[in-house]
């Protein structure tokens, strides 16, 4: 399966061993292949180093390895806009 997760996600997974640590632990057993852009990379090491030190556990060594085995794409659009967002 392929998936996208979200940094909050991925830093909550090598934080703290709850649902998102799940994503992570199906990740390493090749359960889902994760696919990230440079931009979600990017937040989840700004995360890192705003909140890093609050994690449970040090979460600098899944992290790195998430960032070795994750899969880089470049971002793509979805097709027709469905949000009713006022346009600025």
């Amino acid at each position: 399966m392929r998936v996208v997760f979200d940094a909050g996600v991925v830093f909550s997974g090598a934080g703290w061993r709850g649902e998102a640590h799940r994503c992570l632990v199906a990740m390493a057993h090749r359960q889902v292949i994760a696919y990230a852009t440079e931009e979600t990379l990017k937040e989840l090491r700004n995360l890192l180093a705003d909140r890093g030190d609050r994690a449970k556990h040090l979460p600098t060594t899944t992290l790195s390895w998430y960032n070795d085995k994750v899969k880089r794409v470049d971002p793509a659009p979805l097709g027709k806009q469905r949000s009713r967002d006022v346009k600025r």
